[in-house]
């Protein structure tokens, strides 16, 4: 319900693509709704239990961060918090170098089934997860998206830039929670 999912209920045998798995929870619900589910997870631990929660241990979760380019990138780690980014915040001291990658490259020889659902929690960084995936937002159906006060030092809310470039990709506003800051969007043209 945080992610507006309960409004796409009616939506099955498709793709859902998950970027900040964590542990894996959305995968249940992608499953329970026949998709595909590819999740997206940087941190060792929490990617191990994706897989286990979702792919009886097999390793499947891409531990590639999402970014607007493909490259590398520091990682700061906040696993305590389930906050780890690509972006500083001020305090952060733990960090490793790590490959980044676009979502467009990530997926390019993959065969994606309509409708596609992209989830979005990226710490900060969703507006250069969103301009990563320039090629493959044509062809998603809907976006939920957490643009909560997580981006930087000063804890920014990352909604207004989000939303901009979404409208101005075709994407609709269909559903919001401001406590948390997420949102669910949906493709104007989407015939689902």
């Amino acid at each position: 319900q945080q992610y507006s999912l309960d409004k796409l209920d009616h939506l099955t045998n498709g793709t859902f693509i998950d970027c900040g798995a964590n542990v894996g929870e959305l995968g249940i619900w992608a499953t329970n709704h026949q998709h595909t589910y590819i999740p997206f997870e940087p941190e060792d631990l929490e990617s191990k239990c994706c897989n286990l929660n979702n792919f009886s241990g097999q390793e499947k979760t891409f531990k590639t961060p999402l970014w607007n380019m493909n490259g590398k990138l520091k990682l700061f780690h906040r696993a305590e918090t389930a906050d780890s980014s690509l972006i500083e915040n001020g305090d952060d001291q733990n960090y490793t170098e790590i490959e980044v990658v676009t979502l467009d490259t990530a997926l390019e020889n993959m065969t994606l089934k309509g409708p596609i659902i992209f989830k979005v929690e990226a710490e900060g960084a969703e507006p250069e997860v969103l301009s990563g995936a320039a090629k493959l937002l044509s062809r998603i159906d809907y976006i939920a998206i957490d643009c909560g006060y997580e981006r930087g030092i000063n804890s920014e809310h990352t909604f207004i830039e989000t939303n901009k470039f979404l409208m101005d990709s075709g994407f609709e506003l269909i559903s919001a929670h401001f406590k948390r800051v997420t949102a669910l969007y949906k493709r104007t043209s989407s015939v689902y």
